[in-house]
């Protein structure tokens, strides 16, 4: 396989494991209640330090790999949110558990500011790539629900931190070793074919990119937290464990991930305002997704 796909598929990999050690939580609190002998509404918000930190990180990540590098970063990443989910794994009181979380959402805002930007240096056409990493971003919140649910219910709840972590570890370690450092791009000359775009349509652009993304994380964050414990409640009929609950929350947003796809082929030519929006919707929501939208269906 070529350098080139090595990289991609490692850094489309990364985004999977982004997003789906950010939620592993709230499909495994289900199961870490008994133990700890708190409520839902008393364990969720421990999930909150590590939203926080999964915004506010992300910029001085991309200043590290700007003044440092892009791919020790992302080893950084890969390896730093294994080894912070098996100490989530390892917690013995609540104050452990949210300090674990934390630490993941620490490591978890490397990726979009750095892999992100890995992906598309040096390349003309970004909607394509951006898609298909969408989707591996997508499978990950989707796996989320499926791992955690069938660890937590096979195994117990530690499992369903330890596993991934291991997994994160060896494969920042295979990442390390796969993918060689290459050099910067050069600077691309100005192109003359450009449409000369005006400073007021750029802010307008800049302001409703900016609002609909936000919107959108807060969206996606308050749903992919509480769909856990909706279905907990409201599909009793259906299922009542973390392995039921699990399969039937990846069904849902396995199906959406396939929207990323449609997305990303009207997006395939070169900065068209699709692929602007596309990479926006990649890079930018992540901001909006430090709301403490733990604090959402925390009743009961």
């Amino acid at each position: 396989m070529e350098p080139s796909r090595i990289r991609q598929l490692f850094l489309n990999l990364g985004h999977a494991f982004d997003h789906l050690f950010m939620l592993i939580f709230p499909t495994v609190v289900l199961a870490m209640v008994p133990e700890f002998g708190s409520s839902y509404s008393e364990m969720l918000p421990l999930s909150l330090g590590g939203f926080i930190m999964f915004g506010a990180c992300s910029l001085p990540a991309g200043w590290l790999a700007d003044r440092w590098s892009r791919r020790g970063m992302m080893v950084v990443f890969f390896i730093g949110i294994g080894g912070a989910s098996i100490v989530t794994g390892l917690a013995g009181s609540t104050v452990q558990v949210g300090i674990g979380l934390t630490l993941i959402g620490v490591f978890a805002a490397i990726y979009h500011p750095v892999g992100i930007s890995m992906l598309v240096s040096g390349r003309d056409k970004v909607g394509r790539v951006l898609g298909v990493n969408g989707v591996y971003g997508n499978f990950g919140v989707a796996l989320a629900a499926l791992i955690a649910g069938a660890l937590a219910y096979w195994i117990n709840w530690r499992a369903a931190f330890l596993i991934p972590g291991a997994i994160a570890i060896a494969v920042g370690i295979a990442f390390a070793i796969m993918v060689t450092p290459t050099p910067q791009a050069p600077q691309r000359s100005a192109r003359t074919d450009r449409v000369a775009i005006s400073r007021n349509t750029l802010l307008r652009v800049f302001a409703i990119l900016t609002v609909s993304t936000s919107c959108g994380g807060i969206i996606f964050n308050a749903t992919t937290v509480s769909m856990p414990k909706l279905f907990d409640e409201r599909l009793a009929a259906l299922t009542q464990t973390t392995l039921g609950i699990g399969v039937l929350v990846s069904l849902i947003y396995a199906f959406a991930a396939i929207a990323q796809l449609l997305v990303a082929r009207p997006a395939a030519g070169p900065e068209t305002g699709a692929a602007i929006a596309l990479r926006w919707a990649q890079t930018g929501s992540h901001w909006s997704r430090n709301i403490p939208t733990s604090f959402v269906g925390t009743q009961g």
